[in-house]
């Protein structure tokens, strides 16, 4: 048996720290483009070769931004105060979904520029 005291009602434990006080980051914005791609595919009537293409990168930035959010919020978690080795983590996470949604940007464009176009 542990001799650990309960997370949750220790009240020597910082509210920020305890279990129930964690809040999901959530993810705002890119599902918001991904709704409006396959809109936006399904009034172009895209072939289906480009609609895999388009599912392939919404869903790649999707899971990026998700384990971003993850990233960010686990090492809030576990370092509350200002910490540098803690920044560099959380800029290289937000690094990688930048860079998901950059790629995914440049494959609509390729994906819409002859419909655009015409």
């Amino acid at each position: 048996m542990s001799t650990r005291p309960d997370a949750i009602s220790d009240p020597a434990l910082p509210a920020a720290r305890r279990p129930d006080a964690i809040k999901a980051i959530p993810v705002r914005h890119p599902w918001r483009w991904v709704v409006a791609v396959v809109v936006l595919a399904a009034a172009c009537d895209v072939s289906a070769v480009r609609w895999a293409l388009l599912l392939i990168c919404g869903s790649t930035v999707l899971t990026v931004e998700v384990l971003n959010s993850s990233i960010e919020a686990l090492a809030d978690y576990v370092q509350r105060e200002y910490d540098e080795d803690i920044r560099a983590i959380k800029d290289l996470a937000a690094g990688a979904a930048l860079v998901a949604a950059t790629i995914a940007g440049v494959v609509g464009v390729i994906v819409f520029w002859p419909y655009v176009v015409d």
